[in-house]
């Protein structure tokens, strides 16, 4: 069963309004069924709308292949990956997994612990390349970015 690690804002686009979010640990099979029921239809049309346009692959999202069924299936049980969400209004709105288990390759920091995302994604109604109005569109700059909160959070209070 997941746990909540912590409460954090979107932005909603129509209002600018906060709503609340809970950032869960770890993903459950409510959150695969709702990316197999609600996120791969999505999908799947923008792939449909891409094939038609005749877009060059390379230049299509670069998560649109994922299968979050098949990633979380492999990450059980493993020491190596903690894997999240972010649900909002009853719908998983974020999905990603974290590698633990990487050290730092540069000079300055050889052989340190750090935390490497390995895969991170936004349910496609949040993003412009599927959606023309995003419920919750990305907006962040760099110094007050929700992702980063979201794992700042995670990493003080796990201490992972």
């Amino acid at each position: 069963m997941s746990s909540v690690v912590a409460t954090i804002p979107l932005i909603v686009r129509a209002t600018d309004a906060p709503v609340d979010a809970e950032l869960r640990h770890p993903i459950e099979p409510s959150n695969i069924a709702h990316w197999e029921t609600r996120w791969r239809p999505v999908v799947e049309a923008t792939v449909a709308r891409l094939k038609a346009a005749n877009v060059p692959r390379q230049d299509w999202p670069q998560d649109i292949h994922w299968d979050w069924k098949k990633k979380a299936t492999a990450m059980r049980g493993l020491l190596s990956f903690k894997t999240f969400c972010i649900e909002c209004e009853g719908t998983t709105q974020g999905i990603c997994a974290l590698n633990v288990s990487r050290r730092a390759l540069l000079k300055a920091q050889a052989g340190q612990h750090l935390v490497y995302v390995e895969y991170l994604e936004t349910a496609p109604w949040n993003r412009r390349e599927h959606q023309a109005d995003p419920r919750f569109p990305r907006r962040w700059q760099r110094s007050s970015s929700q992702p980063s909160r979201c794992l700042r959070v995670r990493c003080a209070t796990q201490q992972i």
